[in-house]
């Protein structure tokens, strides 16, 4: 099968730095995976982390067109990566475009912009005809903020959603033999949401394969051990994914 590359760079939340203490989220390494299904495959030594400032700004100066990948990282203190220096977005000659970018919902001081997020965001679409959001919510505080540009706030949505079957009428599957579960073992999701779900999935869904699919590893913390403690009861089996591609290889074989 041939591979499509495209010549951008791009940073993304995906890449998890050496130095950083964090875990690795299986759905940003999806948003990603979409992208390249649109626009084509990253040469690897151009997929860099925007959790950091790359040691070397080389390779995306080189390509010209950085595209800064979803999800939620639009926040009061927005920039392409932290300390990313303002002047080299508004001397280069280069394009910095968001792709399916959302504001961080953690907070409503996340609903506002300081100084330098301001400068950012100007810079970035004095230079670009439109930029890619994941919300709503996200486009309206982005043309409170920023008016002059909201004629290039386009609300996509996340490419992961919004693609094949969906955009193109094809039927979903509708077979009932496995469902895969979700969860978000974290902040305020995971008392309100989570033992619902997975207890709606055990009782609407009997005589059929369970699987609780983990997107972030939280196996060691306590409070997620006794979630997928219950969901064995339940009659899941729990899976660790160990990239994105494994995940969406297992969904593949999975019915909904």
């Amino acid at each position: 099968m041939d591979i499509r590359l495209n010549n951008f760079s791009v940073l993304t939340p995906y890449i998890i730095p050496e130095s950083m203490d964090k875990t690795v989220n299986i759905g940003d390494g999806f948003i990603l995976k979409a992208i390249e299904r649109h626009i084509g495959n990253f040469i690897p030594g151009n997929v860099l982390s925007n959790r950091e400032l790359p040691g070397s700004l080389d390779a995306l100066r080189d390509t010209k067109v950085t595209l800064l990948a979803g999800a939620n990282q639009l926040g009061h203190d927005f920039n392409v990566t932290p300390g990313f220096p303002l002047e080299e977005l508004v001397s280069s000659p280069n394009v910095y475009i968001p792709f399916a970018v959302g504001y961080k919902g953690t907070s409503p001081h996340n609903m506002t912009f300081n100084g330098e997020a301001n400068s950012v965001i100007n810079a970035i679409h004095e230079r670009i005809k439109f930029s890619s959001w994941r919300c709503p919510v996200t486009i309206r505080q982005l043309s409170l903020a920023f008016p002059q540009h909201k004629s290039k706030f386009l609300m996509t949505g996340c490419p992961v959603l919004y693609d094949e079957p969906l955009m193109n009428g094809n039927n979903f599957n509708d077979n009932k033999e496995s469902v895969a579960v979700t969860i978000t073992e974290r902040g305020p999701y995971f008392d309100v949401n989570e033992f619902k779900l997975i207890n709606f999935v055990a009782k609407q869904y009997t005589g059929i394969e369970k699987y609780l699919v983990l997107h972030q590893d939280y196996t060691s913390d306590p409070r997620a051990q006794v979630l997928h403690k219950k969901a064995i009861e339940l009659g899941f089996t729990v899976i660790l994914p160990k990239s994105a591609k494994d995940a969406i290889d297992l969904y593949k074989k999975i019915d909904f």
